[in-house]
């Protein structure tokens, strides 16, 4: 089952409103604030840093590792109070519900 979720941008929490054209991902965004603080970018992305040299180092990866290990349970507003990113207003959720009928 598949249906839209939509919630509101807050004051200390914007979304995005809108089509999709300009938007950053949060995944894309995370990465990106990722390599400008690092000061390399990723291999296997080719983000707006692409200025920068490749992370290479055992030292970038363990940064990496460090810097999304701290996202995985955060909420958005703490994703957004670290990064700056934020997620679409309007999204779509898919769930597995079995339904029983007698």
């Amino acid at each position: 089952m598949t249906r839209e979720k939509k919630i509101l941008p807050k004051e200390d929490l914007p979304c995005h409103e809108g089509d999709d054209e300009g938007f950053v991902s949060v995944k894309d965004c995370t990465e990106d604030f990722f390599e400008r603080n690092a000061s390399c970018s990723l291999p296997w992305r080719r983000g707006v840093n692409g200025h920068l040299e490749p992370c290479e180092t055992e030292e970038h990866f363990k940064a990496y590792y460090v810097f999304f290990d701290s996202l995985i349970f955060a909420t958005n507003k703490q994703i957004f109070d670290k990064t700056g990113c934020y997620q679409k207003c309007s999204f779509k959720v898919s769930s597995i519900w079995k339904i029983a009928t007698q």
